[in-house]
C-alpha cells in the first residue's frame, strides 16, 4: 500500500530544497525511505519601478511616485550643478542614466547646468531583461537676478526667469514689464509682432537670431527720452507709420529719443509714408545719441524719397 505524499516549494523562494519520504509495503514490516532534491526556479521579476529619486536640491516637481515617469525643478543662478539619486525596487533590476550604468543608490551629478532647461533620462531594466520603464528630469537653472526671457512657448504669467515652457514670458512686452532699469531681456529665435515703447534702460538680447516685426501696421521700437537701450541680435521689420509729425510718422522700425547701441543689427522692410518721412527716415529716425555697430540697414522706404535713417552718430568703424 502507498501513500501519496505532496511536495509544495516555499513561497517565492529560488534555490534547492530537499524532500524525504517513506514506503511500507502493505502487511510488512519493511519500510524504504528516499530523500529527493529539488531545484526550484522563480521566473524574473518584470519589476521596474524605482523606489525613490532624490535630487540634491530642491524637490521634484510633481514628489515622486513610480507611475508618474516625468519630473521638473528649479534652482537659482548660482546653482551650477546637482546631484540625482535613484534607488531601485527589486535588487535584481538595473539602472542606466543616459545609458550609462548605475548602480541603485548611487548618486549621478548633472553638471554643468547650463541657464535654462537641461534633461537626464534615468532607465530601469527589470530582472527579466524586457521590462524598462525611463523616467525624465528637466532641471532648469534660473537666469541672473536682472535677466528675464521672452520665448513663444512661455507665459507672460511665468516667471519668466529662465528660457523655455513653464519659465520664459511669451512675448517681449511680457518681459519688459516685469523687468527694472540696467536689466537684460533675452529672446529666443523666432518672430515677434509687437509694437514695443521703451519706457526704461534695457538691453534686449537676440538668441539664435530672433525677428521682431510691427506686423505691417504698427511702428516696432520706440524709444523714449532719458533711457539708454541697448539691441544686439535682433532683425526689425515689418513697420508701418502714417502719421503728421515725427513722432507717428517717421522711424517706422526705430524711433530713438533715448540713447541707443545697436549690434548686429538687421533693419529692414519698413514703411513710413508721408511727405514729412522723405526727411524723417523710413528705417531709423533718431534725435538722441545712436551708436550703430555691425548694422545692415535694407528694403526702407519714405515717400516721396526713400530715406532709411536720420540722424546717425556714426561710430569710426562706421555703419555697415
Amino acid at each position: 500500500m502507498y501513500k501519496r505524499q505532496v511536495y509544495t516549494p516555499t513561497l517565492n523562494y529560488s534555490g534547492t530544497e530537499f524532500f524525504s519520504y517513506t514506503i511500507r509495503e502493505s502487511g510488512s514490516q519493511l519500510t524504504a525511505t528516499a530523500l529527493i532534491t529539488v531545484t526550484v526556479v522563480k521566473a524574473p521579476s518584470s519589476n521596474a519601478d524605482p523606489a525613490s529619486l532624490a535630487l540634491s536640491s530642491g524637490p521634484l516637481t510633481p514628489a515622486f511616485i513610480s507611475t508618474t515617469t516625468s519630473y521638473t525643478a528649479a534652482v537659482d543662478n548660482l546653482t551650477t550643478s546637482v546631484m540625482v539619486t535613484p534607488t531601485l525596487n527589486d535588487a535584481n533590476a538595473t539602472l542606466s542614466v543616459n545609458g550609462a550604468p548605475l548602480a541603485s543608490g548611487e548618486p549621478y551629478t548633472l553638471t554643468p547646468l547650463t541657464v535654462g532647461p537641461n534633461v537626464r533620462s534615468t532607465t530601469v531594466t527589470a530582472e527579466d531583461g524586457a521590462t524598462q520603464q525611463t523616467y525624465v528630469i528637466t532641471v532648469t537653472r534660473l537666469g541672473a537676478d536682472g535677466d528675464w526671457y521672452a520665448d513663444p512657448v512661455g507665459d507672460n504669467a511665468n516667471s519668466c526667469r529662465a528660457p523655455g515652457v513653464g519659465y520664459a514670458c511669451q512675448t517681449i512686452i511680457g518681459a519688459m514689464d516685469k523687468a527694472a532699469s540696467g536689466n537684460r531681456i533675452f529672446i529666443a529665435a523666432a518672430t515677434y509682432t509687437e509694437s514695443l515703447v521703451v519706457t526704461k534702460s534695457l538691453q534686449f538680447i537676440g538668441v539664435g537670431g530672433p525677428t521682431v516685426s510691427g506686423g505691417g501696421t504698427n511702428r516696432v521700437f520706440s524709444v523714449t527720452t532719458g533711457v539708454d537701450v541697448t539691441m544686439d541680435g535682433l532683425t526689425v521689420t515689418g513697420g508701418w507709420l502714417s502719421g503728421s509729425t515725427p513722432a507717428n510718422r517717421a522711424g517706422a522700425g526705430i524711433y530713438s529719443r533715448g540713447a541707443l547701441t545697436l549690434t548686429n543689427m538687421g533693419i529692414t522692410n519698413k514703411l513710413a509714408s508721408s511727405a514729412f518721412a522723405s526727411t524723417g527716415g523710413g528705417g531709423i529716425y533718431n534725435t538722441g545719441d545712436l551708436r550703430p555697430l555691425d548694422v545692415a540697414i535694407s528694403d526702407h522706404k519714405a515717400r516721396p524719397a526713400p530715406v532709411p535713417y536720420k540722424h546717425l552718430t556714426l561710430p569710426p568703424s562706421g555703419l555697415v
